[in-house]
């Protein structure tokens, strides 16, 4: 049975000449090119005869409708009167012509294929159940590590349709950003990193997926978020999402030698994920799927759970886990934090049924979530999970590396805000070494995911510390009220105190080194003083006078 393929070749822009090139030699289409020797008013019989085709061995009609001002019975002026043989479409234009012999032309087709699912529903008056969404894809290409040139490509045409394209060619001027008005997807892999926006209709174009697949960095406008998370598209896994006020910070961070490393996994992070999920022949599986009533859940969508926005912020009580979670939690919109979490909670399980068209007013949840919208961003903070019960849910809960934190403070400042705590217990001395064995633990766990750590009293002492870590994160830090003590992370010493005092946070330890008690079991113990100052050795740099010799006036230690 013969799929005939219906399209103006030569005016199609690459990416669908891409498309029909792979239906016909790898889905077995008969192309029939529209632009190429027909005259007007031809016949369907008259083609059916040049091809040496019966009627009856003819399959499907199957028509692509990108940007063409002739429709395919411009041509065929039969098209539709063969009620026996099944039409298809694939549109990837908006026509201004809808009315056709007295009815609306995509009503002429049984099933509509479209990248622009909302906007075609808005537009045209058809069935929804008929109109099926295939966003854009990408031919295959290899990802190398190789010289490129340390600049931003920003490409395609100057429309007034795509306003931060726009003025991103206006900043051109800039010695880190170069504009092109066409470029090729082997072009696109010789830049650190390429622009790709959604124009003023909200859609996602090609150009993301040809970026992705490229080897080069997605600096994708954030305006399309939502299908860009179905998509599987993780801000800071596999693109770093920007707006019109914060793209110039981006490449900043972008192009700081320091970030390269973090650059590179996000590269293969995302020619890993085009591959999986975004490749034209994968986009035509889908299709074919559809037509041939199988089983049409769409091949490139991740899991629900698999493209929430999810944070895990693991940390001991009195390290400042409410303070950088607060940070966190005020860095997004809408984000949802739940405290003290536990794995149960946190399971595709426990999720994917709370899933909800509406967005969850509600900032703060104990233990569970009741309900959220897939693009709200979830916060769990773990409190005082040993460093078994850490690995257990970074691996069950797929615990994505760039959206872990774990926080560890000065264990002298920590240990003795525990203590002040817990002073009036009668246990105090086995809370006390509890307390010390699960902050060696969480200095196992910083050293087995370094890229992850926080340290508060860096974070306290050093701004730029903050940016960092904000940046690491792909958010944009916020100082606003950053030291302001919640009800949550009220402190042991300034109960009545509205904001952090710094000096005061970073010397804790000043209050009991005449404690016994303190003195025998956190000041004398040595593997304790190697580890802090291993902390400020690696993750460090403001810390220098807050090493244990230097704490104590006392000799390095030597072991």
């Amino acid at each position: 049975m013969h799929k005939l393929l219906f399209v103006q070749y030569e005016s199609c822009k690459h990416h669908i000449k891409i498309f029909v090139d792979t239906m016909v030699n790898n889905y077995g289409f008969t192309l029939v090119n529209i632009s190429s020797g027909f005259k007007y008013n031809t016949s369907i019989t008259q083609l059916l005869n040049d091809l040496s085709i019966t009627l009856y061995d003819v399959k499907c009609f199957f028509v692509i409708d990108s940007y063409n001002d002739i429709l395919v019975h411009h041509i065929f002026n039969d098209f539709y009167d063969y009620s026996n043989i099944n039409r298809y479409i694939y549109t990837d234009s908006f026509h201004i012509e809808q009315d056709t012999k007295s009815i609306n032309y995509y009503n002429n087709f049984i099933k509509i294929f479209t990248p622009h699912l909302k906007q075609f529903l808005q537009k045209y008056d058809v069935n929804s159940s008929l109109v099926y969404w295939v966003p854009h894809a990408s031919s295959s290409s290899s990802f190398k590590h190789e010289k490129v040139e340390k600049k931003l490509l920003v490409c395609g045409k100057n429309l007034s349709t795509h306003p931060f394209r726009r003025k991103m060619i206006k900043e051109s001027i800039n010695e880190l950003i170069e504009y092109k008005e066409c470029v090729t997807q082997n072009e696109l892999k010789n830049y650190t990193a390429c622009f790709a926006d959604c124009s003023s209709m909200h859609f996602i174009g090609p150009l993301y997926f040809e970026i992705l697949m490229s080897g080069s960095l997605l600096v994708g406008e954030d305006n399309c978020y939502e299908d860009l998370i179905k998509l599987g598209m993780i801000e800071g896994i596999h693109y770093i999402r920007c707006t019109e006020s914060d793209i110039m910070q981006k490449l900043d961070w972008i192009f700081d030698p320091i970030n390269e490393p973090k650059i590179n996994i996000i590269k293969k992070n995302a020619v890993n994920l085009a591959t999986k999920l975004h490749t034209i022949e994968r986009r035509i599986d889908h299709i074919m799927r559809i037509i041939n009533n199988y089983s049409i859940k769409e091949l490139f969508l991740l899991s629900d759970y698999n493209s929430l926005n999810k944070y895990h912020i693991f940390g001991i009580e009195k390290s400042g886990t409410h303070a950088i979670t607060t940070w966190v939690h005020r860095m997004q919109s809408n984000s949802i934090l739940i405290d003290d979490a536990t794995k149960e909670f946190c399971t595709p399980d426990s999720l994917i049924p709370k899933i909800s068209e509406e967005t969850n007013k509600v900032k703060c949840y104990e233990k569970v979530v009741t309900n959220f919208s897939s693009k709200q961003p979830l916060l769990f903070l773990h409190k005082n999970s040993p460093m078994v019960e850490v690995n257990t849910i970074i691996t069950d809960c797929k615990v994505l590396i760039s959206k872990l934190i774990i926080i560890i403070r000065n264990p002298y400042n920590n240990l003795a805000s525990i203590l002040k705590n817990y002073l009036k217990e009668d246990e105090i001395a086995s809370i006390i070494k509890k307390f010390i064995d699960l902050w060696k633990q969480y200095f196992y766990v910083c050293m087995q995911y370094p890229e992850c750590v926080v340290v508060y009293d860096e974070w306290v002492n050093s701004r730029g510390y903050r940016v960092a870590v904000a940046n690491n994160l792909c958010l944009s830090n916020k100082e606003k009220n950053i030291f302001q003590i919640t009800e949550r992370g009220k402190s042991s010493f300034d109960t009545n105190s509205k904001n952090i005092e710094i000096n005061s946070v970073l010397r804790r330890y000043e209050n009991y080194r005449s404690n016994e008690l303190y003195n025998e079991l956190v000041m004398n113990d040595k593997e304790l003083k190697v580890m802090w100052n291993s902390i400020t050795t690696v993750f460090c740099s403001s810390l220098k006078n807050y090493k244990y010799s230097i704490m104590t006036n006392t000799p390095a230690l030597i072991i």
